[in-house]
């Protein structure tokens, strides 16, 4: 993705695609040249070659995968439920007091 952001405006974005090996860069180099035959201005109002639709299929499952991920991330470090939660913030500032306890901050000389 950085590779296309990094395409500045004016640059064909089909000119500058990175080519790497798989299913979906066969798929992707396809419609390109399809669509290179079709043309572009057609994209634009919605006529496009098919594996267009094949390819944001995978890129919708890719990123749904993506998003159960980053739940499931949130879920082991926040807590599934709300009690959960409740239980590991509490634990959390448990720690946070039991830190200042063991290791206290140094006070200025006049408030000793």
């Amino acid at each position: 993705l950085q590779t296309l952001v990094d395409i500045p405006l004016g640059d064909s974005i089909v000119d500058r695609i990175p080519i790497v090996p798989g299913e979906l860069s066969d798929l992707l180099q396809q419609a390109i040249l399809e669509q290179t035959s079709i043309g572009w201005d057609k994209l634009l109002i919605g006529i496009g070659w098919v594996v267009w639709k094949t390819i944001q299929d995978l890129i919708h499952q890719l990123l749904k995968f993506s998003l159960r991920c980053w739940k499931l991330h949130n879920q082991m470090i926040h807590g599934a439920t709300r009690q959960e939660m409740c239980q590991i913030q509490l634990q959390q500032a448990r720690d946070k007091i039991t830190d200042s306890y063991a290791n206290p901050p140094m006070l200025a000389p006049k408030y000793r």
